[in-house]
């Protein structure tokens, strides 16, 4: 029996029983706040550096090149999400550590193991653990968003 995902936020965690994860993921890029005990950190599922100074610095501050406003304006959201979410999914065809942390989820699922994601965002609808769920989905395993 394959194991599921259940996707978090660092303030949500009271919800679960943390017993029922034998893989506990922390996928941020930074450990500045620290780690969780019992997580194991794995940067190689958090967007790359380049991405994220993008979404913190540029995008979430509303400064947006031509290009990248037209392209929000034929997205899902209409925000700068959009182009986050498809840097992500781009990015995460190439770059190679993240298609081994990935296989490697894939791997414990098949193997019954339950598994908890970790970022610091609020919103798993707006946060990279909600695309990396939704892939996933599409490859038939079980995700449980917040």
């Amino acid at each position: 029996m394959r194991g599921y995902v259940q996707l978090a936020s660092f303030n949500n965690l009271y919800n679960y029983d943390l017993d029922i994860f034998k893989i506990k993921l922390q996928i941020v890029l930074s450990t500045k706040k620290g780690i969780r005990i019992d997580f194991i950190h794995v940067p190689h599922l958090a967007p790359s550096s380049n991405l994220y100074r993008n979404a913190m610095y540029k995008w979430k501050k509303l400064k947006f090149s031509k290009e990248e406003e037209e392209k929000m304006s034929k997205g899902k959201t209409g925000t700068w999400f959009d182009l986050y979410e498809e840097r992500f999914i781009e990015d995460s065809k190439v770059r190679n550590d993240f298609k081994r942390a990935y296989n490697r989820l894939k791997e414990h699922l098949e193997e019954g193991r339950n598994i908890i994601l970790v970022c610091y965002c609020e919103d798993v609808y707006r946060c990279h653990r909600r695309i990396i769920g939704d892939m996933l989905v599409k490859e038939g395993y079980d995700v449980r968003y917040e």
